[in-house]
């Protein structure tokens, strides 16, 4: 059996290096359910509960599978969602609201 060398969950993973490079030309970077890693480019989050690693940025508390996101149209400069989707039961409510409120992004399931 093989060893694996590296997890999708790490940080040094060889997409997020790329997804990373996007995400500092861009003044605003929206989180959607950062769990126990938060995506360090994020300026914002959204989750279903507080996290004490969301300390220091702004925090909105929304329940994805029903509840429209609280903001404007276009208003961040990249939406990143990383294991969030397949959790869901509405995924498609979330994935719109996404396209709505988000510039650019990146999706990973």
């Amino acid at each position: 059996m093989t060893e694996l060398k590296t997890h999708y969950w790490e940080k040094n993973y060889p997409i997020l290096k790329k997804v990373a490079d996007i995400a500092r030309s861009c003044k605003t970077v929206l989180e959607i359910g950062p769990g126990e890693e938060p995506f360090e480019l994020s300026t914002e989050f959204v989750d279903f509960q507080h996290n004490e690693k969301y300390i220091g940025k702004k925090f909105h508390e929304v329940n994805v599978n029903r509840d429209v996101l609280p903001f404007e149209d276009k208003s961040f400069d990249f939406v990143y969602c990383r294991h969030t989707i397949e959790d869901l039961h509405n995924p498609m409510l979330l994935l719109s609201e996404m396209n709505r409120v988000g510039k650019a992004g990146y999706i990973e399931t």
